[in-house]
């Protein structure tokens, strides 16, 4: 028995003796009422073999419960662009360009920067998001000084270090002259009360705090610096006699 050679009557070898096959374009060109399909209801339907077999474009649904914004035009299809779930803010709304600020909430910001501080280590992040609060010019000072006082009550030594390099690069989120006046606020103010509960302070700003602003400020700025922490730390010696 001759084995089956017929080939497949939806195929047939060109004339020219190609050996590669084709659709009929009888079948493929077919707009009978019988094949359900016509210009308006198939997508992509051209004259490209590549295109003769694409799926029709079906409209998008929302989610149960949602609603869609205006559908815009594009080439004849309706296309739908959907809204963030809801509780959901878009990503402009998450980072607003501007905060007002305010002591309390700066307090507040000021604590989760140092929390976080202290997990990531992230130095430059921790003071562009101080960069990000706005703090007034003549705020600064007084600021400065109360994250120094957080910085050095901080009784684990890895990061305090950390928190200390974050108050070093708060001379380029602050106007220096007002990082200076913080200091002078530090030493006059707040240098006495806080020994009482970290007892050696004065190391920590000797062996910590220093060397950190030593290459940050001028030679002359440093200078008032060290002058107001040797000032303290006479006192303290004058009033132990």
């Amino acid at each position: 028995m001759m084995p089956n050679t017929m080939m497949p009557n939806h195929f047939f070898v060109d004339e020219n003796g190609e050996d590669r096959f084709k659709f009929k374009e009888e079948d493929t060109h077919s707009t009978s009422a019988g094949s359900g399909c016509d210009s308006s209801s198939c997508a992509g339907l051209g004259d490209s073999p590549g295109t003769w077999n694409r799926e029709p474009i079906l409209p998008i649904e929302p989610p149960p419960g949602l609603s869609l914004p205006a559908v815009s035009q594009r080439a004849g299809q309706s296309l739908c662009q959907f809204r963030p779930p809801p509780g959901l803010e878009t990503f402009s709304n998450v980072l607003p360009t501007t905060i007002t600020y305010s002591p309390q909430g700066f307090r507040q910001e000021a604590t989760k920067i140092f929390r976080e501080l202290k997990l990531h280590k992230n130095v430059g992040l921790a003071v562009s998001q101080v960069r990000r609060q706005g703090v007034p010019h003549d705020r600064q000072a007084a600021e400065f000084a109360d994250l120094l006082t957080i910085a050095l009550e901080e009784t684990r030594g890895p990061a305090r270090r950390v928190c200390v390099a974050f108050i070093g690069g708060l001379t380029k989120a602050f106007a220096v002259e007002q990082c200076i006046l913080g200091l002078e606020i530090f030493f006059h103010e707040i240098y006495e009360d806080l020994r009482i509960e970290v007892p050696d302070l004065s190391k920590r700003i000797a062996s910590e705090l220093l060397p950190t602003l030593r290459p940050l400020l001028e030679a002359g700025d440093f200078d008032r610096v060290a002058a107001l922490q040797v000032h303290c730390f006479s006192l303290k010696r004058w009033e132990r006699k």
